[in-house]
């Protein structure tokens, strides 16, 4: 049985996210590997998780984001370890955001060394997860986050969305808003629209071969 949401007064509001029904995703220009790592498996609310997630630019040419997949679990290190490699090794993303505290900050050097394009994230300079989830709302009402609803791993996405951020897991927002903030950071979000040098945009474009999201 599905758990009651308090979606009255929540941050991110459910007609925020927009519904993706094709089957397939779109050619996404850049993907993001983000992940929140647990300070510990004792905790039974501690979860860690990564999310994967594409931007392209749509017919108006504006830049968009899609969720493209989700995976969660109270690993202890050498299984965080194991399916951090697994899912690189799946999706092949352009940039694995890793949140530098609690065991990311063991895991980021090992998978610097093996080669994966590790970026590290400071939650602290962005204030506290309510602060970082208030930032994120101005783009996703602008209806730039799209969502395939009907996946389940999307589902437990969409409910820790409705409940945050007095829900008892939010592991998956963490790193949806650490990616968004990000990309944002970096002018990737917006992509060529805000970025007056062609040149630039040429040298922050990604051309990779990748396989299927999903």
């Amino acid at each position: 049985m599905q758990r009651p949401t308090v979606e009255t007064g929540a941050i991110l509001k459910r007609q925020y996210w927009q519904p993706w029904v094709s089957a397939d995703p779109p050619n996404c220009e850049l993907t993001v590997m983000s992940l929140d790592t647990a300070a510990s498996t004792e905790d039974e609310a501690a979860n860690s998780a990564m999310t994967l997630w594409g931007l392209w630019r749509g017919d108006d040419g504006k830049g968009k984001m899609i969720m493209l997949g989700g995976r969660k679990g109270r690993w202890d290190y050498v299984d965080l370890k194991a399916n951090a490699l697994e899912w690189y090794k799946n999706h092949n993303p352009d940039v694995v955001l890793i949140e530098n505290k609690s065991t990311g900050q063991s895991l980021i050097p090992e998978l610097i060394l093996m080669g994966l394009p590790i970026v590290k994230y400071s939650p602290d300079k962005d204030k506290d997860k309510v602060a970082r989830a208030h930032s994120c709302t101005p783009t996703l009402a602008q209806g730039k986050v799209f969502v395939p609803f009907e996946k389940l791993w999307a589902k437990i996405f969409m409910q820790q969305a409705a409940e945050f951020p007095k829900g008892r897991e939010n592991d998956y927002i963490d790193t949806f808003t650490q990616a968004l903030i990000w990309l944002r950071r970096n002018v990737y979000f917006e992509l060529k629209e805000d970025i007056k040098d062609e040149e630039e945009y040429e040298d922050l474009k990604y051309r990779r071969k990748r396989k299927a999201p999903y």
